[in-house]
């Protein structure tokens, strides 16, 4: 899913709020921004879990692997999904 056809399942729950008040380009710009912010807040995080209200819970682990005999340290993130289907706001 692209952030065209997130935008567009926005419009759709919310008829309205998309075009009239917020303009799809914003839109989108406002969501890559939104993303781009867990991106960071995860990175910063080296293992722990990061809760993001109205979305889910990240969860952040580092791992040991062996890579070409070498002891490499990956960062592994789950995401566990709201289980409340209510929309927030």
């Amino acid at each position: 899913m692209d952030l065209e056809e997130l935008v567009a399942r926005v419009d759709k729950a919310r008829p309205g709020l998309i075009g009239l008040k917020v303009p799809p380009r914003v839109a989108a710009t406002i969501l890559r921004l939104a993303f781009q912010a867990i991106r960071e807040e995860l990175g910063r995080v080296d293992e722990g879990v990061v809760p993001v209200a109205g979305l889910g819970t990240f969860r952040v682990r580092s791992m040991v692997e062996m890579d070409e005999g070498e002891r490499v340290t990956r960062k592994v993130v789950a995401f566990r999904y709201r289980q409340d289907d209510r929309l927030p706001g």
